[in-house]
């Protein structure tokens, strides 16, 4: 074979193989760019994940404080309106709604316990029960939602 064909086959073979080293070490090079580039971006996901978490929590405190407050307002309100409740007399059916006799009864006797209380018979005992739950339960609505109003008044979210 001819020693210049030789040389240039020699050369080439040096220029493929520069080629390939080159081309490897820069794909090396790049791989390692991606990856840093990679760890950079997970790095700030996460820092911006910690970020959130932590107005998250704050967020969360300054909630918790607000219905905190919402609630002792509604609490001291329903308790006025729980002792009003326990300390109104008991409830009396008048006589239109439970009618009176036909006739006005005759007596002859002035004896008797309710003499002066002619406004009605009192209602039963579990009957009253059930009248101040159902006093209670629409004053624990209402107390609700002036708390809810308040709250929005106060912090101008009403137009």
């Amino acid at each position: 074979m001819n020693p210049l064909l030789m040389k240039g086959l020699a050369g080439l073979a040096l220029l493929v193989a520069g080629y390939f080293y080159a081309f490897g070490r820069g794909e090396a090079s790049m791989k390692a760019e991606w990856d840093a580039d990679n760890a950079l971006r997970t790095k700030a996901e996460n820092a911006a994940i910690l970020q959130r978490a932590a107005e998250n929590k704050a967020l969360a405190e300054t909630q918790a404080e607000t219905n905190r407050l919402i609630t002792r307002s509604k609490d001291a309100e329903l308790t006025k309106i729980r002792a009003d409740i326990a300390g109104a007399p008991r409830m009396r059916i008048g006589q239109s709604l439970c009618g009176g006799p036909a006739a006005a009864a005759e007596t002859s006797s002035a004896g008797g316990g309710n003499g002066a209380d002619s406004g009605g018979r009192l209602v039963r005992e579990d009957a009253q029960r059930d009248l101040d739950a159902l006093k209670l339960k629409v004053e624990e609505a209402f107390a609700t939602g002036r708390a809810a109003q308040s709250f929005i008044r106060d912090n101008g979210l009403a137009p």
